[in-house]
């Protein structure tokens, strides 16, 4: 994949200026650098890092069967920054001519790369994509003026953020959880050796207790000698 070497410029826009694209069918097989660009991530970096649009705040995807009973898959593509270079080009060929038709990019060598399909099989070399101005932005209306796949769209995405928060506080929690019984573990383990080393130095002591007092302890010919000294010198006295 090419590294971007393009810096954006932001564009200034006038207050009230739309700032969405709309792409009516996003090809199933469209494939730029060997990527298949069928999400949110492929193609924010196709928009940012190939064609140098501007910055994308978020992308909403709608499905609809069309005539022969296939799912075309329609963009909605919302930027929070538009580049100055790039970005203005293309709304410019959108206001004069209402939509902007895209089928390659130039790297940062100066190459054209043409877009290409995942089969390789004719006709499936000349994908293209074409940009049109969004005219009911997902970000700018409310529920009720939404039509029904943009509310599709506004519930699946606010269903993934859900999700990814979801996951987000239950690793923390776990993270917490195994640090906390990790340090309770540890704390028992130091209390346990703890008392060990005290009960073994007060095991001593008492021993060595014993002991001395063992040591002074008189046999019963020690004490009948010990008497018999005593009223030897009774009697002396």
């Amino acid at each position: 994949m090419q590294t971007n070497q393009y810096v954006m410029n932001k564009l200034e826009l006038e207050e009230g200026s739309w700032s969405s694209l709309y792409v009516r069918v996003l090809p199933t097989d469209l494939v730029v650098d060997g990527v298949l660009i069928n999400n949110e991530e492929t193609l924010k970096d196709l928009i940012e890092n190939k064609l140098n649009l501007g910055k994308v705040e978020r992308i909403d995807f709608s499905e609809r069967k069309n005539h022969k009973g296939m799912t075309n898959r329609s963009a909605y593509i919302h930027f929070f920054m538009w580049d100055n270079m790039a970005g203005s080009n293309m709304r410019d060929m959108i206001e004069n001519y209402g939509s902007a038709r895209v089928c390659g990019y130039y790297n940062s060598e100066g190459q054209y790369q043409a877009f290409m399909g995942q089969w390789h099989n004719g006709a499936s070399f000349n994908r293209f994509i074409e940009f049109k101005k969004n005219l009911n932005p997902v970000s700018k209306t409310t529920n009720e003026e939404m039509n029904k796949d943009q509310l599709i769209s506004k519930c699946n995405h606010y269903e993934t953020r859900v999700k990814e928060l979801f996951n987000k506080v239950n690793n923390f929690i776990d993270g917490e959880r195994k640090m906390l019984i990790s340090l309770i573990q540890t704390n028992k383990n130091n209390e346990h050796t703890k008392m060990e080393v005290e009960e073994k130095y007060h095991e001593g002591q008492r021993v060595t207790h014993v002991s001395e007092l063992e040591d002074t302890r008189m046999t019963l010919e020690e004490l009948e000698v010990e008497d018999t000294r005593m009223d030897l010198e009774e009697v002396e006295l």
